[in-house]
């Protein structure tokens, strides 16, 4: 089976840190005729919460199969984290159902 390999570090940056960058490399990942792709972590130096959790969250909905290789155990244990991490709950709930009251 073929993969096609992005080497991420030479692709976007040796430190991931923008949402807005994890975004974009999937739109050019949906957009390879491949099925399988392999995003190679080699070079990358560091990853920001917020690359991590939208990475996670495209590569869940992504039509390709993903797999990544050469991966920092630093960037795993961020990975881990944040698809750990609960769900945000509504701080103020019962406002849902709250009438507007005008003054």
């Amino acid at each position: 089976m073929d993969y096609y390999n992005i080497v991420i570090s030479e692709e976007l940056a040796r430190n991931l840190v923008l949402r807005d960058n994890a975004s974009e490399l999937f739109n050019r990942i949906e957009s390879l005729k491949q099925k399988h792709i392999s995003i190679d972590f080699k070079g990358v130096q560091s990853m920001s919460r917020s690359f991590a959790h939208e990475y996670i969250t495209r590569k869940n909905n992504s039509s390709k199969c993903i797999n990544e290789i050469n991966m920092p155990i630093e960037l795993e244990k961020t990975f881990d984290v944040v698809s750990n991490e609960p769900r945000k709950k509504k701080r103020f709930p019962q406002l849902e159902n709250a009438r507007i009251l005008t003054l």
